[in-house]
């Protein structure tokens, strides 16, 4: 860099000058003058520049080393830069607080030890990295261990009620529960008396209420309370106890009916055979000229008395009972066949296979159950995939894929189907049948799409028909059902007041026992608390057929029992001394 240094002429030929200010050299050359050499006061804080050092004032009250501006915090002054410092506009400086476990002003800090602190009593100090800590507050305390504060006062656990610490956890008690409260532990909280206590009588419903709870009245049939509440176990339970409508002096049920007791009601039967046996009272008047059955006379056939005066061929016979022959397999045929003209005479077509139905598909006198070759087609019962109709050619046209059921058997001939699945039973598969439950209604119309329902009932709106709901009553579309016992979560209440295993949201009389749920004439009411069973608007206990509809009530022989179930009380078509079930027309045979 050139520089204006000034040049003189001399005897002794040419002189250079003095260099600039900030230079340094002999005149012919000049170098700056670096801030290293610090060549500026105190006061100043020196720059470099290409023309050498230049120094400038210090702002405020700093002070230089003649190279660079100090400020107060420069010399790191709090605790050795351990603790912020901050300038202050005056030239000072202000520290921070110590850092934890240390204490002092910020520029002098020293070690805070346990001795420097105070802990609860019974509460033990602690040396660590940090600083000096307190253990946790004693059992039944809550604090940081230097403040502690029982949890009565902490918490008020008790509310307006006396707080009392004790000496086990919760570590404190609440002086007395009002009636109707239990204490558990930690407060006072109502008491579920229908759950702890139960004093009401299992027939009835207990509503659990705050501070109490309330019992519902007697069922009718019942007598003893028409309801009452109450808080707490006051010692008191109650009791409804079922009338007997049958005791003596009433007269319920109608001439030729025997009146017997049930629970909460009473049912009028057919006089005559060992179906009822919940009774001590005579069916027929003394007197009355009635044939009954002998049972010595029916031991001469190898028979025993059944239903009315007749005798039944007994077990391992089969027969007419007067005609009686051996039945090895028990299915009410004989191994040969009888002198007598009776269904029951004619021999067993399986006599080593029981088979109460005799079914014979092919008619070749060898009943299906013992026939290796049940529709005489040729082809033996396995593997023929129409084992009960003769398809010798074995057709199978299935469109998508085999469903190993013939043609011939099959419900849907072109669709893959092996559970030939007909809710309607019409002999077209559901696969198929764009009514599958004969309702008048297309399957993506109905709301209930296996389940006949013209009428399509919805009473909560779930977009599922109540009679496939598994919640009717509780509106829930997906349906679910946790524990698969077909009863939605939604109504998955588990009560089950009459305790007959069906749940009250499902049970056709919530109130009176009737596991079977029979409904003959299918009104949504058990039989079991319905007063007209069969739906033919006579009462039952009026009724001379109570489980057949017979609105004509006619009576030909006029022996109190209604020509629509003369020996055969419920209808079913199977006279009563040969049906296994006679006042049910939903089981009339087994196999």
């Amino acid at each position: 860099m050139k520089t204006r240094v000034e040049c003189r002429n001399t005897v002794s030929g040419p002189e250079c000058g003095s260099c600039p200010h900030g230079m340094e050299g002999d005149g012919r050359r000049c170098r700056p003058i670096s801030c290293d050499r610090r060549p500026c006061s105190q006061g100043e804080y020196c720059t470099d520049t290409e023309r050498g050092y230049r120094c400038e004032r210090c702002p405020g009250r700093q002070t230089s080393d003649g190279q660079t501006c100090r400020t107060p915090c420069s010399s790191n002054p709090c605790f050795g830069g351990r603790v912020q410092c901050q300038d202050t506009p005056d030239g000072r400086y202000r520290c921070g607080p110590c850092p934890a476990g240390f204490t002092g002003n910020g520029e002098e800090c020293s070690r805070i030890s346990c001795r420097h602190i105070s802990c609860y009593q019974g509460v033990e100090c602690q040396e660590t990295g940090s600083g000096p800590r307190c253990g946790p507050c004693p059992d039944g305390f809550m604090g940081d261990g230097q403040r502690c504060q029982h949890i009565c006062d902490a918490r008020r656990p008790c509310g307006e009620r006396r707080c009392i610490p004790t000496s086990g956890s919760p570590y404190y008690e609440c002086e007395g529960c009002s009636k109707g409260y239990a204490w558990n532990g930690y407060s006072c909280v109502d008491m579920d008396e229908c759950d702890l206590i139960r004093p009401c009588d299992e027939l009835v419903s207990c509503s659990n209420v705050e501070g109490g709870f309330i019992c519902g009245a007697c069922p009718p049939g019942f007598e003893g309370s028409s309801g009452w509440q109450g808080s707490g176990d006051d010692g008191r339970r109650e009791r409804c106890v079922d009338i007997d409508e049958c005791s003596d002096g009433n007269e319920p049920c109608p001439r030729g009916r025997l009146c017997v007791n049930t629970p909460g009601s009473f049912t009028c039967v057919p006089c005559g055979g060992n179906f009822y046996v919940n009774t001590s009272r005579p069916c027929i008047d003394v007197g009355d000229l009635v044939q009954r059955c002998d049972p010595a006379r029916c031991r001469r056939y190898n028979a025993v008395c059944g239903y009315g005066p007749a005798c039944v061929c007994a077990t391992g016979w089969a027969g007419n009972g007067t005609v009686c022959g051996p039945d090895r397999d028990l299915d009410g045929y004989p191994d040969h066949q009888l002198p007598c003209t009776d269904l029951h005479c004619k021999a067993d077509n399986c006599p080593d296979v029981s088979n109460s139905g005799q079914e014979d598909a092919d008619k070749d006198g060898l009943g299906d159950s013992c026939d290796p070759d049940r529709d005489g087609d040729g082809i033996p019962n396995i593997p023929d995939n129409c084992p009960l109709t003769a398809n010798p050619d074995q057709l199978d046209r299935d469109e998508d894929r085999s469903d190993k059921r013939g043609d011939a058997c099959d419900n849907c001939p072109r669709r893959f189907n092996p559970g030939q699945e007909d809710a309607d039973r019409d002999g077209l598969g559901d696969v198929c049948d764009p009514d599958m439950d004969n309702d008048g209604i297309l399957n993506e119309d109905d709301n209930c799409p296996r389940v006949y329902n013209p009428q399509q009932e919805d009473m909560d709106g779930d977009r599922f028909g109540d009679l496939c709901d598994n919640c009717p009553r509780v509106r829930n579309p997906s349906q679910e059902d946790a524990d698969r016992d077909n009863v939605g979560d939604a109504c998955d209440s588990d009560v089950d007041r009459d305790q007959d295993g069906i749940q009250d949201g499902l049970d056709n009389c919530p109130n009176l026992a009737n596991s079977d749920q029979q409904d003959v004439d299918n009104d949504g009411k058990g039989d079991a608390c319905d007063d007209d069973i069969d739906g033919d608007g006579i009462p039952n206990l009026e009724d001379n057929c109570p489980l057949v509809h017979n609105p004509d009530q006619l009576d030909t022989n006029g022996d109190g029992i209604g020509n629509a179930c003369d020996n055969d009380n419920d209808g079913d078509k199977v006279t009563n001394d040969l049906d296994n079930c006679p006042n049910n027309s939903k089981i009339f045979q087994t196999t």
